[in-house]
């Protein structure tokens, strides 16, 4: 029982990485697109 225990937390917590890892990933690529955005209407305004 003890070892199916802590096998579940083991479970739990690789999950719980997992989407914290996707939540990071889907905020970076925010910020990427966002940088980008500006960047292009900096480089639109320029011409």
């Amino acid at each position: 029982m003890e070892g199916c225990k802590k096998y579940n937390n083991t479970r739990i917590d690789m999950l719980r990485m997992k989407y914290e890892i996707k939540a990071e990933y889907r905020e970076a690529l925010q910020h990427l697109r966002f940088f980008g955005l500006l960047k292009y209407n900096k480089a639109g305004m320029a011409s």
